[in-house]
């Protein structure tokens, strides 16, 4: 699924610039005290694209110590 949604560059250089806004918005969260930071992602299905940009957020900002995903059609550490 994952493969598939990130195919094409469009979609790496997307994904990368989602990447980005969100890291530098929790960082910016946490330096404000903010004990909270909710980030949503959806798509027309809601099983392919939304759940494979949410796992890869979830690894690629696992170092934020946070839990970064929580999806209605998966859960993190799981198949969706």
């Amino acid at each position: 699924m994952a493969g598939y949604v990130f195919a094409d560059e469009d979609s790496e250089r997307f994904y990368g610039e989602v990447r980005d806004f969100v890291r530098t918005s929790a960082e910016r969260a946490r330096g404000a005290r903010r004990h909270g930071y909710t980030v949503a992602i959806g798509c027309t299905g809601g099983q392919h694209r939304s759940v494979a940009v949410a796992a890869r957020l979830a690894a690629d900002l696992a170092d934020l110590g946070a839990q970064v995903a929580d999806h209605r059609d998966m859960r993190v550490g799981g198949e969706g």
